[in-house]
């Protein structure tokens, strides 16, 4: 995950905790992993419209699952 790649590198320059900061970029897509894990066949599709309609992926996840990967995530949050 790209995210929490980064996200340690940054706490590293920033004297932070490291293992925080890459949970934290992991959890940042727990939504989009809910969907890919669960929906997969759905979630093909969203990739589909993402790559053929130029939408990003929350505009092809909105249009084809009516739901955004942020509004999963915060959901299993809470």
């Amino acid at each position: 995950n790209t995210v929490a790649i980064v996200a340690k590198i940054l706490a590293r320059r920033h004297h932070v905790s490291q293992d925080v900061a890459f949970t934290a970029g992991i959890l940042h897509e727990i939504g989009t992993l809910e969907l890919v894990t669960y929906h997969g066949r759905a979630y093909e599709a969203v990739l589909a419209a993402h790559r053929e309609q130029a939408l990003t992926e929350i505009q092809a996840e909105q249009q084809v699952l009516g739901i955004e990967q942020a509004e999963v995530g915060t959901a299993l949050a809470r």
